[in-house]
């Protein structure tokens, strides 16, 4: 009648039980903050949610100039930026303008500014609007932005196409990609 012994262990594995579930309850918790807070957490990929591009060839050939316009979105930070062309249709070649802005629209030497091959135009004012103005810090929706390939180290002609992607390198996200198909200014 009076056996005990069977209500011995009860609270000993509720016990176990308890510490077993605030264990794993803590170690969740851990797990989410860490997941939040770690490092590069506080760094937010801005959004591009509209834009648009063309590629137009000089007259005389010498160049293409590629404009892409930031239609909607937050403003980016243009120092975050990258622009990766890939020209392996036209030409087998793909570059990268980094470090921007180029002061005074030119990116040279190359070496700061590009990455890959080189087949940007590097004179004078070859990158305008955000990428390529000493003062700008910001790239609004609404701005235009254009640079240059130089046409002797990438061929292009009516019809070629090219991919270019706005890329930000704090989170490696791309922004926006636009597929331009050459054509005559």
């Amino acid at each position: 009648m009076g056996d005990d012994s069977s209500q011995g262990p009860s609270p000993v594995v509720g016990a176990v039980l308890l510490l077993a579930v605030t264990v794993v309850v803590l170690g969740g918790l851990y797990s989410i903050t860490a997941i939040d807070f770690g490092p590069g957490g506080d760094e937010s990929t801005p959004t591009v949610s509209a834009a648009d591009g063309r590629l137009l060839l000089g007259g005389d050939g010498s160049y293409g100039t590629v404009e892409l316009t930031h239609q909607e979105g937050d403003n980016l930070a243009v120092a975050d930026l990258e622009l990766a062309v890939s020209a392996q249709a036209a030409c087998g070649k793909s570059g990268r303008l980094v470090n921007l802005p180029a002061p005074g629209g030119d990116p040279s030497p190359a070496s700061e500014y590009v990455r890959g091959n080189d087949i940007f135009d590097t004179g004078d004012d070859s990158l305008t609007g955000p990428i390529g103005e000493n003062n700008v810090t910001t790239w609004a929706p609404g701005g235009t932005a254009t640079f240059r390939i130089d046409t002797e180290a990438c061929s292009l002609a009516p019809g070629n196409e090219i991919l270019v992607r706005l890329r930000h390198a704090p989170t490696d996200a791309v922004l926006t990609q636009q597929r331009l198909t050459a054509e005559t200014a």
